[in-house]
């Protein structure tokens, strides 16, 4: 992302938090706490601060584990398994 779309994207998170806009593009709404928040590349849709509060499923052996703040899909034990190729 270039620093004019996050400049885009930060513009339009300050006109949802005011209320002057109420959806975005890139823009998110947390269920939880019912705020706003900039998408990343997680496809867990709870902003960045309630999504430990939240168990998700690994992506590749489906065990559930407990989210963390960056949005990871996959369990510490898939993380830290070395490739066989």
């Amino acid at each position: 992302m270039n620093r004019s779309e996050m400049v885009h994207l930060q513009i339009s998170l300050q006109k949802c938090q005011r209320g002057i806009k109420t959806r975005a593009p890139g823009i998110g709404k947390c269920p939880d706490c019912k705020g706003f928040f900039i998408k990343d590349d997680s496809p867990i849709g709870y902003c960045p601060t309630c999504r430990p509060a939240h168990t998700v499923r690994c992506r590749d052996c489906r065990t559930p584990f407990d989210g963390t703040e960056e949005g990871l899909t996959k369990c510490p034990s898939c993380r830290e398994q070395i490739a066989l190729f």
